[in-house]
């Protein structure tokens, strides 16, 4: 507080680390907030002992998966998000994930002889990093209309789909994805002009089926996509 003081000192920090206060909230009306105030951070640390871990397997004895209650796993992780708003109208956001997720145990499988994965395997589909920002710009254009221009980047790491069998597994690379959109907007209605995925990531995939039957399926991001969105909200005011 005493730092938030030399730089701000007519909040009057040095005396005031209990607000909010009447003094602070004059201080507030008569010079607006700082970038302190429009500044919010969230962040946690955590660990999971996973126990009974449900996994889906093959039944060797009918066409259908099974899913059990077997085996153990360990997640260790950091997460983190920030909420800024340094200028009217200018809104800004950052979120970003670490995470260690593997078997802490060996996971039978169908076979006897091949377990489904070995202690220390990764968990099939939890990337280690994940990475996402947005900045969104309003500001009037004209009588009740707002106009915005919105950009959205986000990240996600490589990952596995099947543990214990290179010969099936189809690793899923990392990928980044860009979207945007520029429009005029009212308490009604909105007219936007949107582009997804605009560098047109091609090695996209969000998600492996992790199915006995199809192990190799896999789920995209849609190809870059342009489009115009009208929205109109009814009902009484």
């Amino acid at each position: 507080m005493q730092g938030y003081h030399q730089e701000f000192p007519e909040c009057g920090w040095e005396r005031n680390k209990g607000y909010p206060t009447t003094e602070h909230y004059d201080a507030l009306m008569q010079h607006g907030p700082t970038i302190v105030h429009r500044m919010t951070f969230n962040g946690a640390v955590f660990y999971i002992d996973w126990e009974d871990i449900q996994v889906s397997t093959f039944d060797p004895d009918s066409p259908f998966e099974v899913v059990r209650n077997q085996g153990e796993a360990e997640i260790t992780g950091i997460e983190i998000d920030v909420l800024a708003r340094p200028m009217p109208g200018l809104d800004l956001s950052f979120v970003a994930s670490w995470q260690e997720a593997e078997y802490a145990s060996d996971i039978p499988g169908s076979d006897p002889d091949t377990p489904f994965a070995l202690d220390g395997d990764p968990i099939p589909n939890v990337p280690d990093y994940q990475i996402g920002a947005t900045g969104q710009y309003t500001w009037n254009a004209f009588g009740e209309v707002e106009a915005f221009v919105r950009g959205e980047y986000s990240y996600i790491d490589d990952r596995i789909i099947l543990p214990n069998n290179p010969a099936a597994d189809v690793p899923l690379d990392s990928f980044s994805l860009v979207n945007a959109r520029i429009g005029l907007q009212t308490d009604r209605w909105v007219l936007a002009l949107y582009g997804k995925n605009l560098t047109d990531e091609e090695d996209s995939a969000y998600d492996g089926i992790n199915s006995s039957q199809d192990p190799r399926a896999i789920i995209t991001a849609r190809p870059r996509t342009i489009g115009l969105q009208a929205q109109y909200r009814f009902g009484a005011d």
